[in-house]
């Protein structure tokens, strides 16, 4: 995933937990913001419960190429984070 549609900074996770809307189904939580910007940008957040590092690193990285690999096909103009839960 390119740095230009990465959101890096905790401010801008913060900012999407607060005024994003959030949708979830049985493996993910996605809370999405709209913005005026013609980019896109992504987070992945994921918690401890998922076991030591390596394991959370794996999972972030699929999840980052899933999102590298579809991300012409979404919007443009929104963040948005992405949380799994722990079905997967």
């Amino acid at each position: 995933m390119n740095k230009e549609i990465r959101l890096r900074k905790n401010r801008e996770f913060q900012t999407v937990y607060r005024r994003g809307k959030n949708f979830w189904n049985k493996d993910f939580t996605i809370f999405i913001r709209p913005t005026n910007r013609k980019k896109v940008k992504f987070g992945v957040s994921i918690t401890k419960k998922f076991g030591k590092a390596n394991k959370r690193n794996l999972i972030k990285r699929r999840i980052k190429e899933i999102i590298r690999l579809n991300v012409c096909d979404l919007g443009l103009g929104y963040e948005m984070v992405i949380l799994p839960k722990k079905t997967l």
